[in-house]
């Protein structure tokens, strides 16, 4: 059964059940595909939540959302895949994020 690692932008959009995101989140449910997310991607939604106007509302719905998705912690090997990750798109000329284009330190 495939699986899919929601990132910010999908699980925020997808907040709204009325969204073009939402809908097919929920036409691909439907069909057997499990669907997901990770604390990081939570925790961006968090700090955007502050700033909408109906906040109550938003957290609602967020939760509502959450009910639909898996949970998928970040371990340690993960990371490391996400590392690799990383670094073949980085060859390959594209980056995941406009994060991931800032030079580490």
């Amino acid at each position: 059964m495939p699986a899919y690692l929601l990132d910010t932008n999908h699980v925020g959009l997808a907040v709204d059940r009325a969204s073009l995101v939402g809908q097919q989140m929920l036409e691909a449910r439907l069909a057997g595909i499990r669907l997901g997310t990770c604390l990081p991607v939570l925790c961006e939604i968090e700090a955007g939540m502050r700033q909408v106007r109906q906040k109550a509302k938003y957290r609602r719905d967020l939760n509502q959302l959450l009910l639909q998705l898996r949970l998928w912690p970040i371990d340690l090997k993960t990371t490391r895949l996400y590392g690799d990750i990383y670094m073949e798109l980085r060859q390959a000329g594209r980056v995941l994020s406009q994060v991931d284009i800032t030079p580490a330190r």
